[in-house]
């Protein structure tokens, strides 16, 4: 996923979730690794933590829904080592990229995504939204963020 021009969003968001394993996607993940992006990873981790602190909670379930590239998940891990994530995400394509990078993550069912031995990090493709067949009710918080929506003033 190298390409870094701008695909034409409209034609390829048409075909609905697949859109993300397209030049969409890799626009999408060359867009997240600059350093504003990074940046706003980091600081969308560092207030998830110091909500979970304020709250007295040790999250054991954290779910990053539609985690995409997975970009949030070194910050969080630095900050809640103890913490099991579970990325959710529609793109195939962009979950084998999180895998490929990383020994503590793995790809799993639903139903495995709660188990309480296996990787600290696990992925699980799925269509979203997706809401009647997960068991959210297990994850102790969910995180959904877009820091990628950036204004992009190159464009």
């Amino acid at each position: 996923m190298e390409n870094t021009q701008k695909p034409n969003f409209e034609e390829h968001l048409m075909k609905g979730s697949s859109s993300y394993d397209s030049p969409v996607g890799a626009w999408w993940v060359n867009r997240a690794i600059d350093a504003d992006h990074q940046e706003a990873y980091k600081n969308i981790a560092e207030l998830f933590f110091a909500r979970m602190k304020l709250d007295g909670k040790q999250p054991h379930f954290v779910i990053d829904y539609a985690c995409g590239a997975g970009h949030l998940f070194p910050h969080l891990q630095r900050l809640l080592p103890d913490t099991i994530f579970i990325g959710m995400d529609c793109s195939l394509e962009l979950l084998n990229q999180i895998a490929a990078h990383n020994a503590d993550i793995e790809m799993v069912s639903p139903k495995q995504a709660f188990d309480t031995e296996g990787k600290s990090i696990r992925l699980v493709h799925t269509a979203l939204p997706n809401f009647q067949d997960f068991p959210f009710h297990l994850a102790d918080a969910l995180i959904l963020c877009f820091p990628n929506l950036l204004p992009d003033i190159s464009l």
